[in-house]
């Protein structure tokens, strides 16, 4: 509205009938913002009311007769436009068409009041034939009825017509947070539609393997930052990873938390990190750790006085394996900057070897690496590539 209003007062007269008449051939203005601005002017004695008026009215009716003479000589060829196909659909031309043969003076009028239907009516009117006086009575009393009454009320309600605009101002910050939410959760939407829709296609060809709801939905949310976050993610040899059976990852650590938002956004199957044991000292976090199927492990360099919890942890691992699922576990023990693999600690050959004692054959483990182009640039691309199975009956009399 401001930058109308400034548009009609920097151009004054030709302005007002500039703008109305774009708007009158289709151009998306709203008829009555310019009116509406030229009768501020007017109050604000920019403009004289009595010259400001007339041009309204001239700048109406001068679009509407462009629009209708258009259809009278070339209405067939303009009417199959793409654009004018938007608003004016053949269904609705022929509609438009039965109604100013039963009713042309009322439906000109009942057209000049419909925005975003009036050009393409009156090029209809001028396609099917209406007589050119019939159009000018009908359009012109309308125009003379509904211009000086907006322009009037525009005039004598310039004061409050400023404070409502101030109050669309502050409403339009509001509107436009609620747009970007409005935005953030279709594409939420999108993301989970397409999740299901992927899922629903690997379980047709694999077991269910005990997600819960709260892990779909927590997987749906990883997906979209990965997809947020990189503009590619290469996944190479995904199908070493078996589809069914107790499995243990091995991957490098490079950096911190997307390195498991990437492995489980990848994987179909549920996977079960092994998480430091510090980050279940927090209730809330803890519960959460637990939801998703973390398991704590106690490192001596978080507390050496809990070390020997770790029998429970390695007992987690065995009831897991027992029971089919995949754990992931990152040998180097803690995040590394560095794009070699630095010095592993023993916990992932223990896992892996005290599970194969007992167990003989029935365990996979799969090294995966986690190459990034750059750990902490915005877009960039990684690679996540699935090793060869290792095999563990020669490494038991090690």
């Amino acid at each position: 509205m401001e930058a109308l209003q400034e548009f009609v007062e920097n151009f004054t007269y030709l302005g007002i009938f500039a703008v109305l008449l774009l708007g009158s051939l289709g151009v998306p203005i709203p008829e009555e913002m310019p009116i509406i601005a030229a009768a501020v002017l007017s109050h604000e004695g920019v403009v004289r009311w009595w010259l400001a008026l007339p041009i309204c009215v001239l700048g109406v009716l001068s679009g509407d007769m462009v629009l209708y003479w258009v259809g009278r000589h070339c209405g067939e060829q303009v009417l199959n436009w793409r654009l004018v196909r938007l608003v004016l659909s053949p269904a609705r031309e022929q509609w438009l068409k039965a109604a100013y043969r039963k009713h042309a003076l009322k439906t000109v009028v009942t057209a000049r009041h419909v925005m975003g239907l009036r050009a393409a009516a009156f090029l209809t009117a001028g396609s099917a034939g209406v007589p050119f006086w019939k159009f000018v009575v009908a359009d012109a009393g309308a125009a003379l009825l509904g211009v000086p009454l907006a322009f009037g009320l525009a005039y004598f309600f310039t004061d409050q017509i400023k404070a409502i605009m101030a109050d669309v101002h502050r409403a339009e910050r509001w509107l436009g947070l609620a747009g970007v939410l409005a935005l953030a959760a279709m594409l939420a939407v999108w993301v989970w539609r397409w999740n299901r829709r992927v899922d629903k296609e690997r379980l047709d060809r694999e077991p269910a393997e005990g997600r819960s709801p709260f892990y779909a939905a927590v997987r749906v949310i990883a997906r979209f930052w990965i997809w947020f976050f990189f503009e590619r993610v290469e996944i190479r040899h995904p199908e070493r990873v078996p589809r069914m059976g107790p499995v243990l990852l091995c991957i490098n650590h490079p950096n911190n938390l997307i390195d498991s938002l990437l492995v489980g956004s990848v994987l179909s199957r549920k996977v079960h990190y092994l998480a430091t044991a510090a980050l279940f000292r927090n209730r809330l976090l803890a519960r959460f750790l637990v939801a998703v199927g973390a398991i704590p492990v106690y490192r001596r360099a978080d507390d050496p006085d809990r070390v020997d919890r770790n029998i429970e942890m390695f007992a987690a691992c065995d009831e897991a394996f027992d029971i089919g699922r995949l754990i992931a576990i990152y040998p180097e023990g803690a995040t590394r900057a560095e794009a070699n693999v630095q010095r592993i600690k023993t916990g992932a050959a223990r896992i892996a070897l005290g599970y194969e004692a007992h167990a003989r054959g029935r365990l996979t483990v799969v090294p995966v690496g986690l190459s990034f182009e750059a750990r902490k640039k915005f877009r960039g691309r990684v690679l996540v590539s699935f090793g060869a199975p290792v095999a563990l009956s020669s490494y038991l009399a090690v």
